[in-house]
């Protein structure tokens, strides 16, 4: 679509109203915080700057300034990754403004097409036939500023080792030889400072035969105590991945456990896909109406600049209308937005109001639920399918008690034959030979030995756990009106297939999270939206980059051995597989509760393995590997007293190492610490978040010289190449000279980063029917990346140089958006049936409890894990408060507390009271208030609200570091100056709940942490 200026400016001035007037509606009051200033220094937004260019506006002319270099990357001012364009000063070498990258659907409405020549670049934020309107390519406010990152003068430059006990702030430097002999060799590491412990580096845990234990064979080898924590999807996540697979531990995390972990497995539920993490968002371009459940376009989720750039246009040019569910009134001044609030961690509630009412009023897609199998959906004109109509056991005597029932039970077909009731003959049948089947009966059928088998479908699993609750008493548990239920209800069921749900971390991140968040996605499923234009789109994802690809296979390592075992964090194990079950079994004894719960389902619960190393339970690590990870900061209820006394002590963790850029909370408790590449300065090739229903790859290459120490064989310091080095050092698969496997049948070197991530791109240029055009030499010349580069050609064929270069002077590979569609469908689907139940999760037991978990959606109280709700251990009239956190623009992450620019504008965050309250305690703005929790305790300004949900108190992530900078530290015995302004504000996490016995609170199913229900009291200082 192209806009025209009148139609930019309409939409402008919507995103606008979404990022920059605050909170706004009634009486909300502006923010007194919000200071608007800059030092300038360096600023991308200083007003006598040299322009880059000169556009002659009546011939289009270009004229390049010669101090002055543009090249193309990808921001990680926060995970959305989108393109940007940087502008780097030739004689400095400095980065001094961003752009948007024009060719990027994440930076741009209306991105340039493909092959459209670089220079089209320039003039695409000119004024030149209006080309600066049509695609103007943007940057948010955390966008144009994270660049600091790269000049932070607080950055770690050199190798460093603790020089007192950990936690001390005491370092030395030492050469980067040290550093790796030290690490992978092992030996009386700190016996200079008066530790005699003998230490094993990555050399002596690298015992792919020994195991952890011989009494409990199921935990694995030695391998497994190194643990790695990172996985930042930010591109680089892929080589760690490698690395952790050569070496062979099971034990290897992401961030997900913490950020909306609840949400990745309610989906994969949904697909049954448990191995990969498919999930869904809504086609925003195309939809007529969205419900956002915790987040908010142009306030929070990802991918940020997207969402609300598609959702402005939407409503303003098409006929989109949205709500957000949240107890925090975001950014929706002057739009069609409707903000609907709800009490903290009842999503689940509000969703199954909705799934009742639906139900009840016959508001389903009867049509498109009672297909059973793929050909009968296409016969109706969809692409796929859902379990909707297969019969489930429902005899708790029978041995398949909550599974499927399958043909080959009833002796009527084979075993991968679902059964139902024929919808038009009423009589038993399969879903192979039956094309729809009844979707709400319950009853019985006949068994092969003529036996009675009580049975019932998915949807009515799913009818009766709605109905378990009236329409009135989801509304007193959610806080949200009964006539508001029935709207949002109504609303969504009469669209037709245009219409989806998002939401992230707000409904998931609870005790109840994988219910919430398994209702909200099931609304999609009642009405057909899934792989509709304009419903919810898996997203096209994007090209062939790291797995085997068209010329390289840079996941599958030759010579590795797959790793094997339980994980420390007890997920994706069934309890009922352990030694610790069968012994209690043998004995006779109830095999429940397990020592400590386990989570069958669960994806990278990050937040369980300093716990579990203190408690040594499955059993203690050797080694912490940590890539700027960040759990003592970013984790609800791990900085605490007796973590950190934990922490402290070598024999619980012998050896941690931290590659990081900062002395982030968690590094400050290093043994070692590894300096690394900040993001302008690395590779990356970081997947497109969902959302997008055309193909994106972007690119980020080194576009700036690396800071840290230069080596004698060229290469600098950081993640990759002591990973290099370590695993050339031990001779793992996968490294050195025989390592990448080509699609020719050769074994080529990894030797470099090059050597990985060029190959990478090679996959990328070549991926589909046609590979990508060959750079042109004026392009090459254009952005410099010859020089960039120079050293590396030998790493491709010369065929293939020309077309990575390609690739990465455009930021990436991206495809048309007219490509997206296939008439009233997505061009890229989920193929498959989709789940209204699903056995996997229906027939596993709780570990701690026994109970059988739900196997499909259902309304749950947030309760600890002994099943008490919150709400009763700590009442209302003592804990009146409950605590959240939500995403500010101007921080979001953990990681932009060093950016200057954005402390000026946002100094601290403040803790947010609704009014009513306020008034009750005498509170008024700016007053220093302290909250009290199970816990702890955090004093903090008070900021009065209007849009707050009552009892709920709102603090913005990202403030009130302790480390990151803020704290003053030494390195051979010299002071590094902590900066106190990144200390400024409060944060949440330190004074999160814990469950009695001092476990992290997780939900039961997904294993995701409860980030936002913890209740409190307040009182004015």
């Amino acid at each position: 679509m192209k806009l025209n200026r009148r139609d930019f400016l309409k939409a402008s001035a919507f995103i606008g109203s979404l990022s920059i007037f605050g909170i706004g509606l009634g009486k909300v009051a502006a923010d007194e915080n919000f200071r608007p200033t800059s030092s300038r220094k360096k600023s991308s937004t200083k007003t006598g700057q040299e322009p880059e260019i000169k556009v002659d506006l009546k011939t289009g002319k270009v004229e390049l300034n010669p101090n002055y270099v543009m090249r193309n990357s990808v921001c990680l001012g926060c995970f959305s990754v989108c393109g940007n364009r940087l502008k780097i000063d030739k004689k400095t070498g400095q980065i001094v403004k961003v752009f948007g990258n024009p060719y990027h659907p994440n930076s741009a409405q209306n991105p340039l097409k493909y092959d459209a020549p670089l220079l089209e670049a320039y003039l695409s934020a000119s004024r030149y036939e209006e080309k600066g309107i049509i695609n103007r390519a943007t940057v948010c406010p955390r966008g144009n500023s994270a660049f600091e990152t790269t000049y932070d003068p607080q950055r770690i430059l050199v190798p460093l080792k603790r020089n007192g006990e950990r936690g001390s702030g005491k370092w030395k430097p030492i050469s980067y030889e040290e550093l790796l002999n030290e690490t992978v060799n092992g030996g009386k590491l700190f016996q200079e400072i008066g530790e005699d412990r003998e230490i094993e580096g990555f050399k002596q845990v690298h015992d792919l035969k020994t195991l952890i234990d011989p009494n409990r064979k199921e935990l694995g080898a030695k391998v497994n105590q190194m643990v790695f924590l990172g996985g930042r999807y930010d591109g680089r996540t892929e080589f760690t991945k490698r690395f952790v697979q050569a070496y062979g531990t099971v034990n290897s995390y992401g961030h997900t456990g913490i950020c909306g972990g609840a949400r990745r497995v309610a989906f994969q539920a949904f697909t049954d896909e448990w191995k990969k993490s498919p999930h869904m968002k809504p086609d925003f371009d195309e939809s007529n109406f969205i419900i956002f459940f915790g987040t908010a376009p142009g306030q929070a989720g990802n991918p940020y600049q997207p969402i609300a750039r598609k959702t402005a246009n939407a409503a303003s040019e098409g006929n989109l209308q949205f709500v957000v569910i949240d107890p925090i009134l975001p950014n929706l001044t002057g739009t069609k937005g409707k903000w609907i609030p709800i009490k903290p961690g009842q999503d689940g509630a509000l969703a199954m109001g909705m799934i009742r009412w639906i139900l009840e009023n016959s508001r389903y897609n009867e049509k498109y639920l009672s297909a059973v199998n793929e050909e009968s959906a296409k016969q109706i004109g969809y692409p796929s399918w859902t379990n909707a109509a297969y019969l489930i056991i429902d005899d708790p005597k029978h041995p398949n008690y909550r599974k499927f029932l399958r043909a080959a039970d009833l002796g009527i077909g084979a075993e991968d034959e679902y059964v139902v009731i024929d919808r038009d003959t009423l009589q038993v049948s399969t879903n192979k030979k039956s094309k729809f089947g009844q979707i709400l009966f319950k009853g019985e059928v006949q068994g092969k030995d003529g036996s009675k088998i009580p049975v019932k479908t998915s949807l009515m699993a799913l009818k009766e756990n709605a109905e378990k609750y009236t329409l009135k008493e989801y509304s007193q548990q959610s806080g949200v009106p009964v006539e508001k239920i029935t709207w949002l209800a109504d609303e969504f069921s009469k669209r037709g297939a245009k219409v989806g749900t998002d939401h992230h971390g707000g409904p998931s991140m609870h005790p109840n999270g994988f219910y919430s968040s398994l209702a909200i996605i099931l609304l999609n499923a009642l009405v057909g939206s899934v792989n509709k234009k304009g419903g919810m789109s898996k997203s096209a994802g994007g090209f062939k980059t790291f797995d085997e690809g068209p010329k390289y296979d840079l996941l599958n390592i030759p010579g590795a051995q797959k790793p094997k075992g339980v994980k420390l964090s007890r997920e994706k194990f069934a309890y009922e597989n352990t030694t610790e079950y069968k012994e209690k079994v043998a004995k006779g004894e109830n095999p429940y509760p397990a020592k400590e719960p386990y989570y069958p389902f669960a994806q990278e619960m990050m937040q369980e393995i300093i716990p579990s190393a203190i408690k040594g339970y499955p059993y203690r690590p050797k080694i912490l590997l940590n890539h700027q990870m960040n759990p003592l900061y970013t984790v609800p209820g791990l900085y605490q007293k007796d973590i950190i006394e934990g922490l402290k002590d070598p024999k619980n963790i012998p050896l941690i190492i931290s590659i990081d850029v900062v002395m982030g909370e968690t590094t400050a408790y290093a043994d070692y610490i590894v300096p690394d590449t900040v993001f302008y300065e690395s590779w990356g090739l970081p997947s497109v978040w969902n959302g997008m229903v055309n193909k994106v790859s972007a690119t980020r290459l080194p576009v700036v010289t690396p800071k840290t120490p230069k080596l004698a064989d060229g290469r600098h310091i950081n993640m990759e190449t002591y990973l290099i080095d370590i695993a050339k050092m031990l001779g793992l698969p996968g490294f050195g000279d025989q390592a990448i496997p080509g699609t020719d049948g050769k074994l080529y070197p990894l030797h470099r980063q090059e050597d990985f991530y060029l190959r990478a791109i090679a996959n990328i240029a070549y991926d589909g029917k046609k590979p990508v055009k060959d750079v042109k030499p004026e392009e090459v010349k254009l952005v410099e990346i010859d020089e960039a580069l120079k050293g590396f050609e030998d790493i491709l064929k010369p065929e293939e140089w020309k077309k990575v270069l390609y690739v990465l002077v455009r930021g990436g590979r991206f495809e048309a958006r007219e490509n997206a569609y296939e008439g009233d469908d997505l061009k890229y689907k989920y193929p498959r049936v989709l789940n209204i139940y699903n056995e996997f999760v229906g027939s596993s037991k709780n570990s701690l409890t026994g109970e059988y978990f739900e196997g499909t959606a259902a309304y749950i109280e947030p309760a600890f894990s002994d099943g008490k709700a919150i709400k009763e251990v700590y009442p209302e009239s003592e804990w009146p408060f409950n605590l959240i956190s939500y995403k500010s623009r101007f921080r979001s992450t953990s990681t932009l507390a060093n950016i200057s620019k954005l402390r000026n504008i946002k100094e601290s965050n403040q803790i947010q009271i609704p009014r009513e309250a306020a008034l009750k305690l005498g509170i008024r703005d700016g007053d220093q208030v302290k909250i009290v929790t199970s816990t702890g305790e955090a004093v903090g300004q008070a900021k009065i609200r209007d849009g707050l949900m009552p009892g709920t108190i709102a603090i913005a992530f990202g403030y009130g570091h302790w480390e990151y900078g803020s704290r003053t530290y030494q390195v051979g015995g010299k002071k590094v100056s902590g900066n106190e302004k990144i200390a400024a504000g409060v944060a949440l996490n330190p004074i999160a709940h814990r469950e009695k016995n001092g476990n992290m609170v997780n939900d039961p199913v997904s294993g995701a942490i409860s980030r936002n229900d913890t209740r409190a009291k307040l009182m004015k200082l």
